[in-house]
């Protein structure tokens, strides 16, 4: 007697198409697109029960990132139409998930009695939506940071003098995007800069 057919979970399906996009699958196809296009097709045929893809999870989880794929962003904070998420690889460094920053309607307590204002809501769509340019600088952060009293990349509390004024943690530093240089003027622009001032003087 055969088992009945399960369908993949509604979370395991959540993660499939995630690792489809973001890792080297070649069974699946050379590219993220081909990927995804691959597991929906298995997804609708209903060839694959749940066991099936519970294995599958099992081994595409250590498959290695595609670093080509589009949607796969650094560890970081990112801004895409006014929502803020924070990218973090999980605790076996074996994948990368994003979380929404949600401010919080009045005011409540965590678990060691701090007043908190926002926290941070897993978003499985949002690798698919951020891309490297989407990542914030110091500068963008800051008015956040200042405005909440907390890390806007760990939620930890800013207590630190030095923390405090530059917005962000010692540790959550790295998780921006560089500053953009100043424009600066070679030898001869500035010579010549020189020049036009002095004659309209």
């Amino acid at each position: 007697m055969s088992r009945p057919f399960t369908p993949a979970s509604p979370r395991q399906v959540e993660w499939l198409r995630s690792l489809a996009r973001e890792r080297r699958l070649p069974e699946l196809g050379a590219t993220a697109d081909e990927r995804a296009a691959t597991l929906e097709r298995w997804l609708e045929d209903g060839e694959h029960d749940r066991r099936w893809f519970s294995t599958a999870l099992d081994a595409w989880r250590h498959a290695p990132y595609d670093d080509t794929a589009d949607g796969v962003v650094e560890p970081g904070v990112y801004r895409r139409d006014d929502v803020i998420y924070v990218v973090r690889r999980n605790r076996t460094n074996s994948r990368v998930h994003a979380r929404r920053l949600v401010e919080i309607g009045g005011r409540r307590l965590n678990e060691v009695d701090e007043v908190v204002q926002i926290e941070f809501v897993y978003d499985p769509e949002a690798l698919q939506l951020l891309r490297p340019e989407d990542q914030m600088t110091l500068a963008e952060a800051r008015p956040f940071t200042l405005r909440y009293g907390r890390c806007i990349a760990c939620d930890t509390p800013l207590s630190d003098a030095t923390s405090v004024a530059r917005g962000i943690g010692p540790v959550c530093v790295k998780r921006f995007a560089p500053e953009p240089a100043e424009p600066t003027l070679s030898t001869d622009q500035a010579n010549d800069l020189l020049d036009r001032l002095s004659r309209s003087l």
